[in-house]
């Protein structure tokens, strides 16, 4: 098995440079690695209130919306927009 480290940001992001990749790949990590807590307290908040079978329902609704708008903006434009990319995988993280 190849190393995911080695291998996620050469797929993901084209730049030709391999450690503009790598922090492409450590940012959208990140990204995800600090969100967590914050949807947490959210939803969690929401929970409360609302009951959790509807906070389940937002938490699924959340997470189909954000990886269709990756296979939508991410899959098409594998060769022309770099740039766009990355900002939809560190702005949406999964």
């Amino acid at each position: 098995m190849p190393n995911s480290r080695a291998t996620s940001p050469r797929i993901v992001f084209l730049s030709e440079d391999a450690n503009a990749r790598l922090i492409k790949a450590f940012l959208a990590f990140g990204v995800g690695f600090l969100i967590r807590p914050l949807g947490a307290l959210l939803i969690g908040s929401y929970g409360d209130r609302a009951g959790r079978k509807l906070a389940l329902t937002l938490t699924l609704l959340l997470m189909v919306s954000g990886t269709a708008i990756i296979a939508l903006m991410v899959i098409p434009f594998q060769s022309s927009a770099d740039d766009a990319r990355t900002e939809s995988v560190t702005a949406f993280p999964q």
